[in-house]
């Protein structure tokens, strides 16, 4: 799709009124990170989704596929160069802390001793 010099131009103009009557500045300053619109911002749409949950999955899924496809060529006794088995130890780790990282995202906010701990630390830190 071709877009014109003149339909640019007409969209800026148009994006500078709606940000200047909902209150925004009109700045040189960078882009926020695409996301969902903060609070009060005139019901703005994020620019774009990104869809990054269907690409994790697609490429989880192509993971298990492999790991699969390679339990399946490998015995219990076959001798791997050492750089494979630092591949397959290197991708298990990052597997792993993703795991653990959303695991931790989705339980520790809602967790009471989560909380609690949260404030333990916080009482430590102003107390120095």
């Amino acid at each position: 799709m071709k877009i014109s010099k003149e339909f640019l131009k007409e969209l800026v103009k148009q994006e500078a009124r709606r940000l200047e009557e909902c209150g925004e500045m009109v700045t040189d300053e960078p882009m926020p990170m695409p996301g969902p619109p903060p609070e009060g911002a005139c019901g703005m749409e994020p620019v774009f989704d990104d869809h990054e949950g269907r690409m994790a999955k697609s490429q989880l899924f192509k993971m298990a596929k492999y790991s699969n496809e390679l339990i399946q060529m490998m015995g219990d006794h076959d001798q791997l160069p050492s750089w494979v088995q630092a591949k397959i130890t290197k991708a298990a780790d990052y597997l792993g802390a993703v795991k653990h990282y959303l695991e931790y995202d989705r339980v520790a906010p809602k967790d009471p001793m989560h909380e609690a701990l949260v404030r333990t630390i916080k009482e430590a830190l102003d107390a120095k």
